[in-house]
Formats: C-alpha cells, sequence, structure tokens
C-alpha cells in the first residue's frame, strides 16, 4: 500500500513539475544575438563605428577600410564586402539601400546624421 501512495505522489508530483515547465514566465529578455554581427557604416556615418564598438558592436568603417587600403572606392565593391564578410550596411545612400534589397543583403537605411541611439534600435530590430 505504502508503494501505491510514494507511485501517487512521484505522478503528482511529475504533472506539478511539468506545468511549471509549460507555464512558467517566459517573457524574460533574451539575449541579442543580433548584435554580435559585424556592422558596416558607410562614409557619410564615419565615427558611427567607434560609438557602436563602445555599445559591443563589431562595426567597422567605410572610410577606414579605405584608409587601409581596402578598394571600396564604389557601391559595387562595399555591396560585395557586406556580402562577403556576412555584414549589415547602416547607410544613408539610395542607391547602396537598393543594391542591399535587390541583392537580399541587410542593410538600414537612415537620414542624415543619425544619433547613436537611432542606429542602435534600427540594428535591434534587424
Amino acid at each position: 500500500m505504502a508503494l501505491i501512495y510514494v507511485g501517487g505522489a512521484w505522478v503528482v508530483g511529475g504533472m506539478v513539475f511539468f506545468s511549471y515547465l509549460t507555464l512558467r514566465d517566459r517573457s524574460k529578455p533574451k539575449p541579442n544575438f543580433k548584435k554580435f554581427q559585424k556592422v558596416l557604416v558607410d562614409e557619410m556615418y564615419d565615427g558611427k563605428d567607434i560609438e557602436l564598438s563602445k555599445r559591443g558592436y563589431d562595426a567597422y568603417s567605410v572610410k577606414k577600410l579605405r584608409l587601409d587600403g581596402e578598394p571600396l572606392q564604389y557601391d559595387y565593391s562595399v555591396l560585395k564586402f557586406v556580402e562577403e564578410n556576412k555584414m549589415i550596411l547602416v547607410t544613408e545612400d539610395g542607391e547602396n539601400y537598393g543594391g542591399c534589397k535587390e541583392n537580399n543583403l541587410p542593410c538600414i537605411k537612415l537620414g542624415q546624421n543619425p544619433s547613436i541611439d537611432e542606429i542602435v534600435k534600427e540594428l535591434e530590430l534587424k
């Protein structure tokens, strides 16, 4: 008879534990793994790469890469660099943005001189 009570306790305990696992609060924020994606800021946003780096992003600048010898003189070269390095491009340039959309590349188009908070907000949405 004691075995029946112990077995019943295990069944009830198992049901309670299963209920806990399925009904627990899952609204806790999950880590933003997108934050670790490489970001390339177009030349008009030079300097934003430094601010993004301070916030934990792996950010690069077209202007600085050119100074380091990367052949990024034309829009096509910039888009190819984004594709090859699995980056997301942050730009104001409509041609670059259109090229990204046409070639299924991740890209964010913003206006002139956006704040770092605006850029981060858009990156978190991607």
